[in-house]
């Protein structure tokens, strides 16, 4: 029994070692995945979770407009994320106001 052990820790020990490459798809995809984490970890903390769900929908309709061909794929992400605040705020700015307005009435 012992030994098993042994030979097992041995072999997760090799395992931990060895570095499996991944594509630059796979790796795009990660970062992808981490900046939309962040994206709405940030909203629902700023605006809850609710409007987290709204500006997750944001972040997604301004994936169609990444640019595949971009040589700096990875920057695509953080502008992904850029539109998606910019379109989100400006939902934001426009009910703010336009309940202010109500309420001045």
């Amino acid at each position: 029994m012992a030994q098993a052990l042994a030979r097992n820790r041995s072999y997760a020990e090799v395992i931990n070692v060895i570095e499996i490459p991944i594509s630059p798809c796979e790796e795009l995809v990660s970062l992808g995945e981490r900046e939309l984490a962040a994206f709405i970890r940030t909203v629902t903390e700023l605006f809850g979770a609710d409007q987290a769900h709204v500006a997750a929908e944001d972040w997604l309709e301004s994936v169609a407009l990444l640019d595949c061909a971009s040589p700096r794929p990875s920057h695509s992400w953080r502008l992904v994320t850029i539109a998606a605040t910019t379109q989100f705020l400006e939902r934001v700015v426009t009910r703010d106001v336009v309940t202010k307005d109500a309420c001045q009435e």
